[in-house]
């Protein structure tokens, strides 16, 4: 709860930062760097509160799959808290020592801690699952595949401050939507796969739940894996200019966007379907 507070404390003095770049006002000679900062002290920490009920989900998930309380609820949670802190703790070093060596190495080791309570919620999540028979359908699938891009997004973001092109390139846009979108979205889909039936009292189109995970998943990774190698190459972020030589991963990233989106016009269909379905039968649970 305090963090949460200090976040949307921060989140105002960066609003307030934002009007006054506006009008071209001048904090300490620089507000574009004082707006630039404040964001991200808000927007790093910020990024994972936003997933804190995702991990809640992708936790019940799988317990309920695996029909079995989840192993180690406490350490779950303590790692969560230690993920948000260590998030808020990476960035925080980053403002204070800026562009030197050891404001580098700070960020790099704060950011590569953060794998360790990851690793720990990965852990427990494999545990819950470990030799328990389950159904792999369309809520396990995204639960699990959710599980991935945590991993993969924390990982990757302790490992951006080693390339020397990372900061304020494309990799960093790829690294933050893989959790956003990748366990964000993934695991916000399996709770509404899981409990659909339950708030509906139909069963959804397992069929065309399928499908809306593969479409998402390989959308997803075509999305922003290009972007990964994109920045790698020196591709800035926000920029809508870029060399030929980074046209066919722009393109792949492009192709990839269509497809991630049309996917959800997949799963707001087997939403829709399965809510209909209940009201021609005479409401859910009937």
């Amino acid at each position: 709860m305090a963090l949460s507070a200090v976040t949307w404390v921060v989140l105002g003095a960066s609003l307030a930062l934002w009007a006054l770049t506006l009008v071209n006002a001048s904090i300490v000679g620089a507000a574009p760097d004082a707006f630039r900062y404040g964001f991200w002290f808000l927007g790093h920490p910020g990024s994972y509160l936003v997933v804190l009920p995702v991990i809640g989900v992708v936790t019940e998930v799988l317990g309920g799959s695996a029909k079995r309380p989840p192993f180690g609820p406490g350490a779950i949670v303590q790692a969560t808290g230690s993920l948000a802190a260590l998030a808020l703790l990476a960035w925080l070093g980053r403002m204070i020592l800026d562009k030197s060596l050891a404001g580098e190495l700070f960020f790099l080791y704060a950011g590569l801690l953060a794998a360790v309570p990851a690793a720990v919620i990965a852990g427990n999540w494999a545990a819950t699952v470990w030799r328990r028979p389950f159904r792999l359908d369309a809520s396990v699938s995204f639960a699990l595949a959710a599980a991935l891009f945590l991993a993969l997004g924390v990982v990757a973001g302790g490992l951006l401050p080693l390339g020397a092109r990372s900061a304020g390139s494309a990799m960093e846009a790829a690294h933050m939507h893989y959790l956003f979108v990748g366990f964000g979205l993934f695991g916000l889909c399996a709770g509404v796969y899981r409990w659909l039936p339950l708030w509906t009292g139909r069963a959804c189109d397992e069929t065309l739940a399928r499908v809306h995970f593969w479409l998402s998943f390989v959308g997803l990774n075509a999305t922003f894996l290009p972007q990964y190698l994109a920045g790698a190459s020196g591709m800035p972020r926000r920029i809508p200019d870029y060399p030929l030589t980074l046209a066919d991963l722009n393109a792949a990233a492009t192709v990839g966007g269509f497809l991630l989106g049309f996917a959800q016009v997949v799963f707001l269909f087997v939403v829709l379907k399965a809510v209909r379905g209940a009201a021609e039968s005479g409401g859910a649970g009937r």
